[in-house]
């Protein structure tokens, strides 16, 4: 016969023989010996997931400990934001400029209000543990918040940079436009982690896109002209005979303004250094190079662009210096804009010869203008050569073939025409108007029929004729000698080529 079982009993068997079941659909927690559950799982049931986000870590100290769960969470951050990875590539292009996906800042410092959970030591205090919790909803809540604060400060940076546009003050609103767009990719940034944490798409700052096309159009409109100092001779210490300058503008529509407080970089053959400089109030920048290595070069040339460090610095915000996510906005602001040529005097300099007369007699125009252009080309590197035993031969001809003739294989260069200075005009009782022009045909004897022309005229004021047309032969001979070497140096050449 079964033995008499009350109803009490009977409940307490049936409990006994459900628990294991029970106990196989609850979550337990992993223990070893002298550590505690949190740490073992790396969870905690008193912070469940879909609240939280939890990390632990240990170390022989509490701060190494918490240190430790600090990493643990950053692996699960990053972990998680390489999740949302995909939602980024888009924005990549922005034109070429950034790549938000290339940010490598610690992501725990973007997170708001983070704190400790459970602590452990052990009892000879020789092993601590430390859990990291983040409250996902306080988490978004901070994360929301800052992406729009830099949202609209992005905007308004943005509407910043076309007021400066409209103004005509370009480097002004190109600055306001890169302000803009590190905004931007910061607050993609935050929002791509807000994004991950809500299970949602990140939210994308219209100033983004807005800026990064702005910059491209500003980028696209500038223009770098060389001023002075393009295709020059070094002297023989390799040094430059005058300085480089060039100018910046900025072409908008039919107008043309200049480009001033930009900063740019002269860049000569390594292993010379970049020099900077920043543009004046017409957009002219101007630099002395130093003695130049020329390793047999026949020609030198020297880069001019914007400096794209000095640019980019301050548009980074809070990510480091130099950082990856801006390396195609450096690349784009490192091109040239445009390029010196300098070219280097061997041990035979080459040679030219002057036969310049003038238009009308009594003044000895002629004589002193070759004179002057005769010592500034010396100085540039050439070797003046007298026509001596050819002044005859030279004197009966009459065309530039028959000049190139006569002086072939004796010169490099044969510079003939004629100069002069025209009656003054007197402006008032006590300024008088000189007015000089020279026309020039720079020819290469071997070549004369590709011979180049230079034709120019100046005037300039005085107290009398004397110094009026002193003032004006000195302004003719500037530009006339920056005019021949243009020319001598493109005549070289395409002998060259």
């Amino acid at each position: 016969m079964w033995p008499i079982v009350n109803r009490t009993t009977q409940a307490t068997w049936l409990l006994l023989l459900a628990l294991p079941a029970w106990l196989a659909g609850c979550p337990r927690q992993l223990r070893q010996p002298g550590r505690p559950a949190w740490l073992v799982a790396g969870s905690d049931n008193a912070y469940p997931p879909e609240r939280y986000l939890f990390a632990a870590g240990s170390g022989p100290t509490r701060g190494e400990a918490e240190h430790a769960a600090a990493e643990k969470m950053q692996e699960k951050l990053q972990g998680l934001l390489a999740r949302a990875a995909g939602s980024l590539v888009q924005y990549q292009v922005c034109g070429g400029l950034v790549d938000p996906r290339l940010d490598t800042r610690p992501l725990l410092e973007l997170l708001p209000r983070p704190r400790f959970g459970p602590r452990w030591s052990s009892s000879d205090g020789t092993r601590h543990a430390a859990a990291l919790v983040i409250d996902r909803q306080q988490a978004l809540a901070g994360l929301r918040e800052r992406v729009s604060l830099l949202a609209a400060s992005a905007s308004q940076n943005l509407d910043q940079a076309r007021r400066h546009l409209r103004a005509g003050e370009i480097y002004p609103a190109l600055r306001a436009a890169l302000l803009a767009l590190g905004g931007g990719v910061q607050a993609l940034r935050i929002s791509a982690l807000a994004g991950v944490l809500a299970g949602s798409e990140p939210v994308t700052p219209a100033s983004l896109a807005e800026s990064s096309r702005l910059i491209t159009t500003l980028l696209d409109s500038l223009e770098a002209r060389t001023v002075r100092g393009h295709r020059q001779w070094l002297d023989e210490r390799g040094r430059p005979r005058e300085p480089l300058v060039a100018g910046v503008y900025f072409h908008r529509g039919q107008r043309t303004f200049p480009v001033s407080g930009l900063p740019v970089l002269f860049s000569p053959p390594e292993p010379a250094h970049p020099l900077p400089c920043v543009t004046n109030d017409v957009g002219l920048c101007s630099v002395e190079l130093p003695a130049m290595t020329t390793a047999g070069r026949q020609e030198l040339p020297v880069r001019f662009g914007l400096d794209a460090a000095t640019i980019t610095a301050f548009s980074a915000g809070s990510l480091p210096a130099g950082s990856a996510v801006f390396a195609g906005l450096r690349r784009r602001l490192g091109r040239a804009l445009t390029s010196f040529s300098l070219a280097a005097a061997g041990k035979q300099a080459p040679r030219f010869m002057l036969l310049i007369e003038e238009y009308s007699s009594g003044r000895a125009t002629g004589l002193h203008f070759s004179r002057a252009l005769a010592n500034e080309m010396r100085s540039r590197g050439f070797r003046p050569v007298e026509p001596g035993q050819l002044a005859d031969d030279l004197a009966m001809s009459e065309t530039i073939e028959e000049y190139a003739q006569v002086v072939r294989g004796r010169v490099e260069a044969l510079i003939s025409g004629r100069v002069n200075t025209h009656n003054p005009d007197r402006l008032s009782e006590n300024f008088v108007l000189c007015r000089a022009g020279a026309r020039l045909d720079v020819v290469d004897p071997s070549r004369p029929a590709d011979a180049r022309t230079v034709s120019d005229q100046v005037e300039a004021a005085g107290l009398d004729r004397r110094a009026a047309c002193r003032r004006a032969l000195a302004k003719l001979l500037e530009r006339t000698t920056r005019a021949v070497l243009e020319a001598m140096a493109q005549i070289r050449g395409e002998n060259r080529h």
